[in-house]
């Protein structure tokens, strides 16, 4: 898994090109953090001074039911500390918004998806639960590496739904054309005049 091995290098030469651009660690840290922790970004635009520990480790309280993380970042240490002697973070003026756009702008999680859609602020997430799934073989640990409740949670972001799902319509789209009588549903292989409007599978 190449991706794996180059993802750390490209995050962090990113996030030092945005702290170069905005002559500002804050945005590389927050981008740094939602790579390294695998968190949402609700959950880090929500950490204030006050969940930065002694060590510049960062306790992230994430939502939906799921468990805190302690994030031990490898990058902006220092910068961290001194956030947690000021009493202050410095992306308290950022919402979710600004940060999708600056993770788009700079590609952070490039080639990274979710189903059909590019993971612009998710591909860190991903990541982690890819990682120590790999690592381990249990979806167990990588459900509390993201702090899921369920493992059933952890499983959306272990597989690679987009690859499955092009490959499952090319196999639908080339089988349909010879089988008119016939449509794909959620029940199965149907019958047309068997087969309720609800059943049928939109693409």
């Amino acid at each position: 898994m190449v991706w794996l091995m180059d993802l750390y290098d490209s995050v962090l030469q990113k996030c030092k090109l945005i702290e170069k651009d905005y002559h500002s660690p804050a945005l590389a840290c927050l981008v740094w953090l939602l790579y390294e922790s695998g968190s949402r970004v609700s959950a880090i635009l929500a950490v204030r001074s006050c969940d930065i520990t002694a060590r510049g480790g960062v306790i992230i309280h994430q939502g939906k039911g799921s468990a805190p993380l302690v994030c031990n970042v490898s990058q902006w240490r220092e910068y961290l500390l001194r956030c947690r002697r000021a009493g202050v973070v410095g992306w308290e003026y950022v919402n979710y918004k600004y940060v999708y756009r600056l993770c788009e702008k700079y590609r952070i999680f490039e080639g990274f998806q979710f189903g059909r859609n590019r993971a612009v602020t998710a591909g860190g997430r991903k990541g982690v639960a890819r990682e120590v799934y790999l690592a381990s073989g249990d979806i167990e640990v990588a459900k509390v590496a993201l702090g899921h409740k369920s493992s059933s949670s952890t499983e959306y972001y272990i597989q690679d739904k987009a690859v499955g799902g092009r490959a499952l319509r090319g196999v639908l789209y080339d089988v349909s054309g010879g089988v008119g009588s016939l449509i794909f549903c959620k029940n199965g292989v149907m019958r047309k005049k068997n087969v309720r409007k609800k059943y049928i599978y939109r693409w």
